[in-house]
């Protein structure tokens, strides 16, 4: 028979005790220890040896004095899924839209301005597609990743890239996002019928840092103060029109 009858599980106790010990600087000697249980595993499952010839890799790579990251996924191909995803969504495709905005989302690399726009079309095309819970979670993200890489930007040492992870800073925060990069549809149909702050703080970034086309910042201010009126923000709604006069 190819399966061991007497195969036991690597108790969680004997991983953690491997992992704690690598992580306080003991590496040769947790990386002795993994070797010494990989020579006899007669009595492991297979679950367990993968882990430990996992770890085994990871650990190798780490404790090379030359280590650097792989390679990441090509710029034009990661583009390209948000490319098909505008696509969809201009001929009226929701459930595509949706499709090529999430995957798209899962390949762009957190930390960089791809991940930001690729947010963006997700929160836009959840909303086109109906639902408004899973655009609202992901315009939280939006705006926490926003505040993220604004944050980054200011240390050379936590670089911003643009399409993929950078070694050099590679945005400047003083410079604002194209008006693409805010998911001002999603907002205004959001602040209509819920007044999370996630849809307002969407829409206020968007009026306070752009002068884009007069109707969509002309709907997005009038949808942001229609919301504070309607929940009792008068003193936000007269700010708008103070601000705002000629809108």
């Amino acid at each position: 028979m190819d399966n061991k009858q007497d195969e036991q599980s690597l108790p969680s106790a004997d991983i953690t005790h491997l992992v704690r010990l690598f992580a306080s600087g003991k590496c040769e000697r947790a990386q002795m220890e993994l070797e010494q249980r990989l020579q006899n595993t007669d009595q492991l499952s297979e679950a367990d040896i993968l882990m430990l010839n996992h770890l085994k890799e990871v650990w190798t790579k780490a404790t090379q004095q030359n280590f650097e990251p792989p390679a990441y996924y090509s710029q034009e191909d990661v583009q390209a899924m948000l490319a098909k995803c505008r696509v969809a969504i201009g001929a009226g495709d929701a459930v595509q839209g949706m499709r090529y905005a999430w995957m798209c989302f899962q390949y762009c690399a957190s930390g960089t301005i791809a991940y930001q726009l690729a947010l963006c079309q997700l929160v836009d095309c959840a909303a086109l597609f109906g639902d408004m819970k899973f655009a609202q979670a992901a315009a939280e993200l939006y705006l926490s990743h926003f505040e993220l890489v604004y944050s980054a930007a200011a240390y050379p040492f936590t670089p911003v890239g643009v399409h993929e992870p950078s070694n050099i800073q590679l945005w400047q925060p003083d410079k604002p996002m194209p008006s693409f990069a805010y998911p001002v549809q999603a907002a205004i149909r959001g602040v209509a019928n819920n007044s999370s702050s996630c849809w307002t703080r969407i829409l206020e970034r968007f009026l306070y840092t752009l002068d884009v086309s007069k109707k969509l910042h002309r709907d997005a201010l009038e949808a942001l103060k229609n919301c504070y009126i309607r929940t009792g923000s008068q003193e936000d709604a007269d700010r708008l029109l103070r601000d705002f006069p000629d809108e």
